[in-house]
């Protein structure tokens, strides 16, 4: 919305103990953030406030030496080469999963339709809950991150409720007229 606004990271306020500047730091880096703002103090224990998130001002002095700036991108052609290999390969699964999820979202739709023709309820908890455990289940068995896929299942659990929740409103709504 403001792209000309620079976007300033405060390492020493997120994560509240010296220990955690540096790492923070670094990722701000990483997500080519504008700039740092790290709380500096010359005896940081003895400081009147946020005492345990400051650092001195040569621990500062070394922590910007420390910190590593990456680009955006890399001039070497080989570099470009595999990473635009890889790009294609991602674009070509997101195009799967695309179609993946306009199989299922049609299933979705026919799961609805039976559910209003027997005057059943749009959502169903013990579903949902078996849903979940099953998915994070095989998620971890693969290697992944369980709270990641939890979160893809609610944004896909909430669209299909929101399908089949519009399709009982048209179908009440038809029936009223």
């Amino acid at each position: 919305m403001f792209p000309e606004l620079p976007i300033i990271s405060d390492p020493s306020h997120i994560g509240g103990k010296r220990e955690l500047i540096k790492s923070l730091s670094q990722r701000a880096l990483d997500l080519d953030m504008d700039g740092l703002m790290v709380e500096v103090h010359p005896d940081p224990d003895n400081a009147l406030s946020d005492a345990r998130q400051q650092i001195t001002p040569s621990e500062l002095i070394t922590l910007l030496d420390q910190l590593i700036l990456k680009r955006d991108s890399s001039p070497d052609a080989d570099f470009l080469y595999v990473l635009s290999q890889l790009r294609n390969e991602i674009d070509e699964l997101d195009e799967e999963l695309l179609h993946l999820l306009k199989r299922r979202l049609s299933i979705v739709d026919k799961i609805g339709v039976f559910k209003q023709e027997n005057d059943v309820t749009v959502f169903q908890l013990e579903r949902w809950i078996e849903i979940v455990n099953s998915r994070s289940e095989h998620a971890k068995g693969l290697g992944m991150d369980e709270t990641f896929i939890v979160e893809v299942l609610k944004i896909i659990h909430k669209e299909s409720i929101r399908l089949q929740s519009d399709m009982q409103l048209k179908s009440n709504t038809k029936v009223n007229k």
